[in-house]
């Protein structure tokens, strides 16, 4: 059975897609998620992402560019076009505006969001159902261990590398494989 989306309904999916790739790269960068929220009555903004981590003002640009980014690679139905990109940001005044004041983002978005895809929309459901979401769901989108900081830490590392989060296990130090 296929489910049509109304026109506002697919909007508030495409909110917590873009929320979504503000959790999943701020948390690969080593922010800490307050919340992310999707937000439809608010007249200013669609969603919003806190996260209480100092960042560098470049780990900020790829923060605010992974939800654009995320919320463009939706619309496009994959790796968006400059165009598709331009219309997202065109869209989102407060992220271009904050990308252009933090500086030029690292690069590494688009690859992020292209290999946590699965992780950003599965994150993205749990947002649209429950409008709102915390670090303990990004986490579990990720696959991230929860209680062994080296094996989170570990973990990351591999993502930031290029592993897709999910197909790769982590043992813990002093446990034989």
């Amino acid at each position: 059975m296929t489910t049509v989306m109304t026109p506002t309904a697919r909007e508030e999916m495409l909110t917590a897609l873009h929320e979504s790739g503000h959790c999943v790269v701020a948390t690969i960068f080593g922010a800490t998620i307050d919340r992310a929220v999707v937000t439809p009555d608010d007249p200013e903004r669609a969603g919003l992402t806190e996260y209480s981590t100092r960042v560098t003002s470049q780990r900020r640009a790829d923060i605010l560019f992974g939800g654009v980014y995320a919320e463009a690679f939706a619309r496009h139905g994959g790796p968006p076009t400059p165009r598709g990109l331009r219309m997202v940001m065109a869209r989102n005044t407060h992220d271009a505006r904050a990308i252009r004041e933090a500086g030029d983002h690292s690069g590494a978005v688009p690859r992020l969001v292209a290999t946590c895809w699965p992780s950003i929309t599965g994150l993205a459901r749990v947002l649209y159902a429950e409008r709102e979401i915390s670090q303990t769901d990004v986490d579990k989108a990720l696959f991230l261990p929860a209680d062994d900081l080296d094996a989170r830490a570990f973990a990351l590392a591999n993502i930031r590398s290029g592993a897709t989060p999910g197909t790769f296990g982590i043992t813990p130090a002093g446990v034989r494989a």
